[in-house]
């Protein structure tokens, strides 16, 4: 497989309560110039047995949905290096 690819992914997330985050966001691929080196060398890829995108383009676009957990306390660099060892 060849191709370029031009992907943004981008999420934002808010506090709903101490330790769980929820958001949304927007994914963004582009792919061009998409060559199947396989099948151009005469071999039956699944790439091609799929068909859909193997024209020399595609494009995959979404709203993603995500939720996460983070339990871990960080300090910042002043409290850490301000506590005694």
């Amino acid at each position: 497989m060849d191709f370029k690819l031009f992907g943004f992914h981008q999420t934002a997330r808010r506090q709903i309560k101490p330790g769980l985050y929820a958001g949304l966001g927007y994914h963004l691929d582009l792919f061009s110039g998409i060559k199947d080196t396989g099948a151009q060398a005469g071999e039956q890829t699944p790439f091609q047995a799929y068909g859909v995108g193997t024209k020399g383009s595609s494009t995959s676009s979404g709203i993603p949905w995500t939720c996460s957990w983070n339990d871990e306390t960080i300090r910042s660099m002043r409290h850490a290096a301000s506590t005694p060892a």
